[in-house]
């Protein structure tokens, strides 16, 4: 009980809202690098258990949540910077730009080209 008291001190926590608002915003500044199991692990809970939360809560998968950040922030960046797509496909943690052109053209029904 003494050493549980004492994390408890030493690593108080923020008052939390919405468990999903967290999440959303761990993901919206760890895009290149969230996973379930990142995720899971900076809030203290089992990857499954944050699995159901996330499906419960918002009636979408981890990974779709995920995609929509992610394309969320392509629109941004193909639209206002120069940056090459290789260099955003990277920038938000996609290893292959091929893969990038996939997700995207999944998403937005159009290649990324047309807005770079």
């Amino acid at each position: 009980v003494y050493v549980a008291r004492q994390y408890e001190l030493e690593n108080p926590r923020k008052p939390h809202g919405d468990v999903m608002e967290d999440v959303n915003d761990y993901i919206a500044t760890h895009l290149e690098s969230a996973t379930l199991d990142s995720t899971a692990a900076a809030f203290g809970y089992h990857p499954n258990y944050l699995s159901g939360l996330v499906r419960k809560k918002t009636s979408k998968t981890f990974t779709q949540i995920r995609t929509e950040h992610r394309m969320r922030r392509a629109d941004l960046l193909l639209g206002s910077t120069t940056l090459p797509i290789e260099d955003i496909a990277s920038m938000l943690g996609y290893s292959s730009t091929s893969n990038f052109y996939g997700v995207y053209r999944a998403y937005s029904g159009h290649s990324p080209r047309g807005l770079a």
